[in-house]
């Protein structure tokens, strides 16, 4: 899965910040990222830290810190319940020349990739010579897969420019964060038939009008294909670790759903992996298309009510096992220290 972080917008403040680097800059969370409720329960606390993915040029630069937080939506009616970052941060130095990742150095993420593709190509109908998107294309290890398709293929990702050479020839590449304007421009008017953006729908500002924007491009029987972490699994696996500052939101399948009912779209197919620690992977295609709802979709979504990922429970006790993993870790330090 490629670990590209790409927002539909970069974070906006209310005023130019332009600090020197190692100074705090954030904006601290008011409401929910998704469903706007104002209450949002602290539920791990892991300090402050200089932000991940950024790799500076020199050792002489310095990187920006910033608190590590997580919050869960919690208490009213008919809130999401998502948990999520409790702060953003500027998008402008954590991606673009800044961003360090790239997908083609690692060959089981290429393999991964290209599986995905492949999984695609049984699921939708490629015939035509149609629109395929890749939204935080990264270095173009997703596209290359298409190698052996006629299709047109359109590469969006701010990091872009810094990976190009990477790129097929025939993949028309655009160094900017996603919107739905800006692909209809690159794409000259054409709706796509296959979005895909994975491991990057969990570094979203505004994650609805993200899937707003997606289906605004998506041709009628198009599909949109997303794989990020599986928030249960993170907390089943004490992975906190997951837990960075490119990662704003922390998805059950519970939210994609409640997301997906709201802008139109259907669930029709998901997939578990091993990818980063677990991921799930979501096709959905929009109510209008051709397409059936996941047959297995209700069963998962009843597995997570039955976890109690709906109340406050299961992140205490996730953050009392991250507190007690810590101070494990500091003590085999000083033993080891001690020891010399």
């Amino acid at each position: 899965m490629t670990r590209t972080t790409r927002l539909s917008r970069p974070t906006r403040f209310k005023v130019k910040i332009g600090p020197p680097r190692g100074v705090l800059v954030y904006r601290a969370l008011k409401q929910c990222r998704i469903c706007g409720n104002g209450k949002l329960l602290e539920v791990l606390d892991l300090g402050v830290q200089a932000l991940t993915g950024v790799f500076p040029a020199t050792r002489a630069q310095g990187v920006t810190e910033g608190p590590l937080k997580l919050v869960k939506c919690t208490d009213a009616s008919g809130c999401c319940g998502l948990l999520q970052l409790a702060h953003s941060y500027d998008h402008d130095e954590m991606y673009g020349t800044n961003y360090g990742y790239r997908s083609g150095i690692n060959q089981s993420m290429v393999n991964h990739l290209h599986g995905k593709v492949q999984k695609i190509l049984g699921l939708a109908d490629l015939s035509g010579n149609p629109v395929v998107l890749d939204i935080g294309s990264n270095d173009g290890t997703t596209l290359r897969a298409y190698s052996t398709i006629r299709c047109d293929l359109v590469g969006i990702d701010p990091t872009a420019d810094k990976f190009r050479r990477y790129y097929p020839d025939n993949v028309t590449v655009v160094p900017e964060f996603f919107s739905a304007a800006t692909y209809m421009k690159a794409a000259q008017g054409r709706k796509a038939r296959i979005v895909t953006s994975f491991s990057m729908f969990y570094d979203l500002e505004d994650p609805l009008a993200f899937m707003r924007e997606v289906v605004e491009i998506l041709e009628n029987n198009g599909l949109w294909v997303f794989e990020q972490s599986y928030m249960p699994l993170m907390l089943e696996r004490n992975s906190y670790d997951t837990v960075c500052h490119e990662h704003l939101e922390y998805y059950a399948l519970a939210q994609v759903k409640w997301m997906s009912d709201r802008v139109g779209l259907r669930i029709v197919d998901v997939e578990f992996n091993e990818t980063n620690g677990g991921s799930f992977s979501v096709a959905a295609a929009k109510i209008s298309s051709s397409y059936a709802e996941f047959p297995g979709l209700q069963k998962l979504l009843n597995k997570e009510s039955k976890a109690g990922l709906d109340g406050p429970e299961p992140y205490r006790a996730f953050a009392a096992r991250a507190a007690a993993s810590r101070e494990d870790l500091r003590a085999f330090f000083s033993r080891t220290k001690a020891s010399g």
